[in-house]
């Protein structure tokens, strides 16, 4: 005669529900922490760009969040008219001598007006991202 165990579990139906419903909540207010984390970095970022009419200043975007099945994506940068000459202001860099002549800046602003705040912030976004979690948590 064989040992056997038998275990029944109930409500594994009802459980599942509750997963994907926490699991949008949990994706809705992880996207809202990014969005926000993504202000704010812009928020700083445009404290830092080097201005000389404002068209690279005026240029900074915020765009999403975007979700997928498997991905949250908030989009932070500058373009449009600035587009041209954007990459090389940001990197240091004359856009029309390509990368040759580094760039002064005496109307004010640096170099680098994107990464630098992002990099500051990103214990903040890990922590933004913690809370909204914890937050959806039942």
């Amino acid at each position: 005669m064989a040992n056997t165990l038998t275990i029944r579990v109930e409500g594994m139906e009802e459980a599942r529900v509750r997963l994907r419903e926490w699991n949008v909540v949990a994706r809705d207010r992880v996207a809202a922490a990014l969005l926000q984390a993504g202000e704010a970095i812009e928020s700083a970022s445009k404290q830092l760009v080097p201005v000389q009419t404002g068209t690279l200043r005026a240029s900074g975007y915020v765009e999403g969040p975007a979700i997928t099945a498997d991905l949250i994506r908030v989009t932070l940068g500058y373009g449009g008219a600035a587009q041209p000459y954007a990459h090389y202001q940001h990197q240091g860099y004359s856009w029309q001598s390509g990368y040759t002549t580094p760039l002064q800046h005496p109307g004010g602003g640096q170099s680098h007006f994107l990464i630098d705040p992002a990099k500051v912030a990103l214990p903040g976004v890990i922590e933004r991202v913690a809370a909204a979690l914890r937050e959806a948590t039942p």
